[in-house]
């Protein structure tokens, strides 16, 4: 693919000047989405020692020591950059993912913290860290950054999935909140629909919860999903 054939003419590069931080930095970054950390970690090393003081090469080097799960290694640089660099989003993300990995929790939520301050309008980035909390089990933490997320975001996606997260996590009454805004956004979703209907129900709201699934049994219909739209009918009947 693309990146082989990059990864092969930095190769040559290097071949020929073995001193081209430019072509190491780009063999480290091929071989890095080509998920070869290994390799690209050498790559990366390489050209550190030919730039030591470089934070943006020590920020690849700590990504690619997150990778391999050498997180001790990867902790000691991303601190050494968000002290150098306080606003660096990406560099604590990294930080606080690699400390939850050593059991640091503590100071890991301190760094998410700082990721929440800095993010004024990223619902998405805000999402991601709400569906790593949610992996460890801090299902509180986990919320808060999802209920966040929906405050900020405009997609009917976004929102359906955080609405789903939270109906998960067993914060209905948020959930509606985020559902309700996806419909908004895309009123033809069916699916936005079953789900609203069930965080109503989890809080015994059963004439809304009947009123939204025959809204998606219509929608299931006039999308040629009959077998979803049969379901829904077993369903309401249940409810009734």
């Amino acid at each position: 693919g693309q990146y082989a054939a990059a990864e092969a003419a930095y190769q040559d590069v290097v071949r020929l000047d073995a001193n081209n931080l430019n072509a190491f930095l780009g063999l480290g970054a091929t071989q890095f989405r080509q998920e070869r950390y290994g390799d690209a970690l050498v790559a990366y090393e390489r050209a550190q020692a030919l730039a030591p003081n470089n934070l943006q090469i020590d920020g690849f080097l700590g990504s690619t020591l997150l990778q391999l799960g050498r997180y001790p290694e990867a902790i000691e640089i991303f601190e050494r950059v968000t002290a150098r660099t306080p606003n660096n989003l990406n560099a604590y993300i990294n930080l606080g993912t690699a400390l939850l990995n050593v059991g640091r929790d503590d100071e890991a939520f301190v760094a998410f913290d700082r990721v929440e301050r800095l993010t004024s309008d990223d619902g998405q980035l805000l999402f991601d860290l709400g569906q790593l909390l949610e992996e460890r089990g801090d299902l509180e933490r986990s919320n808060r950054y999802y209920r966040r997320a929906s405050n900020l975001n405009n997609s009917a996606e976004l929102q359906l999935l955080i609405g789903q997260s939270l109906l998960r996590n067993d914060d209905p009454l948020y959930a509606i909140l985020a559902l309700r805004e996806a419909i908004s956004l895309n009123p033809g979703s069916p699916d936005a629909h079953v789900l609203l209907a069930e965080a109503l129900q989890a809080q015994n709201r059963r004439d809304e919860a009947i009123a939204e699934l025959e809204l998606a049994r219509t929608l299931y219909e006039t999308q040629g999903q009959p077998d979803k739209a049969a379901e829904l009918s077993e369903r309401i009947e249940a409810l009734n």
